[in-house]
């Protein structure tokens, strides 16, 4: 089910999450979060996410793949030591129409990780 869809790019992962049938489909959507492991200095900029719609040629599969890029630092640059490893989040709008019976494929950089909610 999941070999008609391309290969991941060069430094992604494909992620397959089967989501459950809903009678109105059209009136949720699911919000994904990403995040990532990582020591950061209080001079790192956040994490800024955003969601590309595609379709399977000859179908009307979508599929989405998350594009990750560091924002601005606004402030001045401080001393700061590095802090221990934590979980960072991506931000932004990173939610996808709820959309049954196949499966939601994202593709994202292979060194974060993705969990999604449903949301009404």
């Amino acid at each position: 089910m999941i070999d008609h869809y391309p290969v991941p790019e060069v430094g992604y992962k494909r992620a397959v999450f089967e989501l459950p049938s809903r009678p109105d489909d059209g009136k949720y959507r699911i919000k994904l979060s990403a995040t990532k492991i990582e020591a950061r200095s209080c001079n790192d900029p956040s994490y800024i996410g955003s969601v590309e719609d595609h379709v399977l040629r000859d179908s009307n599969t979508h599929y989405y793949v998350l594009r990750i890029r560091r924002g601005q630092h606004l402030g001045p640059m401080a001393p700061c030591p590095l802090e221990p490893k934590s979980r960072v989040r991506v931000e932004g709008d990173l939610s996808v129409p709820y959309e049954t019976p196949e499966p939601l494929v994202i593709y994202a950089p292979q060194d974060f990780s993705l969990t999604y909610s449903i949301v009404k």
